[in-house]
């Protein structure tokens, strides 16, 4: 579907099939719908469920603002029962992005097979082929993996007294007047706001450039081991996005992308498309990477995957760097005389954690870029390892010379490392 093309929400008023409800207020509905889901559990009864059967949008640019909104609104249909899984456990929801692919959202990493990354949106159990946002994945006790739909679980269900299923179509009754509640009055209503992808992805760009990237996981690893807060690059371009009267305080106020920006999105996209194109061995996460950023839109809930882009734009490009620059090195040979001192400055290649019975050994690989000697520095204290892929310069006492896989290097001792800058970096 054209998702510039506004989607005209027609459905039969008499058989009422389902209800046309804007995403913003979907949280609202399954909140009143829980309430009632209280009363049922105390009869025996399962949860009534919502089913998006369907979906229209409409988009329209915000006045003043940078960002084309994208409204959605969702088709769903009221369903008495709630799937009971006998001998059958859920791994995985599927998001179905239209044309673009799949989001996996698994219990695990690596449980779900590859097919199921492009899979049609079908239920297994009664062979139907309609739009769906989501299916579930369920494995059974022999390890089959089966693909349903959400109204097709109530299979799974038992049987009550009609007293009691008299009770409960009655929470289901007002599960229906909610729903229709919630549904916006006249042709047009308050929904959820999509980002127009590329306009996302540009307006991050442009905050990678003046902050660098920041992955939220980084964030919050910073805060636990420093106090320190700092936004991550996906909240940055949220608010860029939206901005209010403090976005400019916090440095995310972006009235115009660079050309720079511009230049940067298009190669972390291009490198996206290069290393996914043959689809063949992707992993979760490069998969729903390449699914989201290949969409027209983005929800807000994706928006940390979209702007990942970045990181692992930047991820793959210094690790490329830096294979490039230990192929081009010079033959490592002996450094000094043993027992005497060195002063050198060195690039951390790698950092080697290894758990003994006296605790652990962080092993440094090191390697002058300017001769091509290779150094070994074993350290006890995790409080002075050193940053992989970060100069410095090291003082301490030669300690061994010897060769591993045909490579000399230099073994050192009781040594002290300074950060430094080095020119071009």
């Amino acid at each position: 579907m054209d998702a510039t093309q506004q989607v005209e929400m027609q459905y039969d008023e008499e058989k009422r099939e389902f209800y046309v409800v804007p995403e913003e207020n979907m949280r609202l509905l399954q909140a009143k719908i829980n309430i009632l889901n209280n009363k049922a559990a105390k009869l025996g009864f399962p949860d009534i469920e919502l089913e998006i059967v369907g979906e229209s949008e409409k988009s329209e640019r915000v006045k003043d603002k940078r960002q084309v909104n994208i409204i959605k609104y969702k088709h769903v249909k009221i369903i008495g029962e709630s799937p009971k899984l006998n001998g059958f456990r859920f791994i995985a929801t599927i998001d179905h992005l239209s044309d673009e692919g799949n989001v996996i959202r698994a219990i695990e990493s690596g449980i779900v097979p590859e097919q199921f990354r492009t899979a049609a949106p079908n239920c297994e159990h009664c062979n139907s082929k309609r739009m769906r946002n989501h299916t579930y994945l369920v494995q059974h006790e022999d390890g089959t993996i089966h693909q349903i739909g959400k109204s097709c679980l109530k299979d799974f269900l038992g049987h009550k007294s009609p007293e009691q299923y008299a009770r409960y179509f009655g929470y289901l009754m007002d599960a229906m007047s909610i729903a229709e509640d919630c549904e916006p009055v006249g042709a047009s209503g308050a929904g959820k706001r999509y980002m127009i992808t590329e306009e996302f992805l540009e307006t991050a760009a442009e905050l990678v450039l003046r902050h660098g990237f920041m992955s939220k996981r980084k964030c919050i690893e910073l805060y636990e081991n420093t106090g320190r807060t700092v936004q991550a690059t996906s909240d940055r371009a949220l608010d860029a996005m939206q901005p209010d009267k403090y976005s400019e305080a916090r440095g995310n106020l972006v009235e115009e992308v660079s050309e720079e920006a511009k230049q940067l999105k298009q190669e972390a996209y291009s490198w996206l498309e290069a290393v996914t194109s043959d689809n063949e061995e992707l992993s979760e996460y490069m998969h729903n990477l390449k699914t989201i950023c290949s969409a027209y839109a983005v929800d807000y809930r994706h928006a940390a995957i979209a702007a990942s882009l970045f990181g692992a734009h930047f991820n793959a490009t210094n690790a490329r760097q830096k294979k490039e620059r230990q192929t081009q090195l010079p033959e490592s040979n002996y450094y000094g005389i043993i027992g005497e001192k060195a002063d050198i400055t060195v690039r951390c290649l790698k950092v080697i954690q290894s758990e003994g019975a006296f605790g652990y050994t962080y092993i440094h690989l090191m390697v002058d870029e300017s001769t091509g000697n290779r150094f070994v520095w074993n350290c006890t204290n995790g409080s002075k390892s050193l940053s992989e892929d970060v100069s410095y310069n090291v003082k301490g006492s030669i300690k061994d010379h010897n060769e591993y896989n045909g490579v000399k290097q230099t073994v050192l001792t009781r040594c002290k490392a300074t950060i430094i800058e080095v020119e071009g970096e």
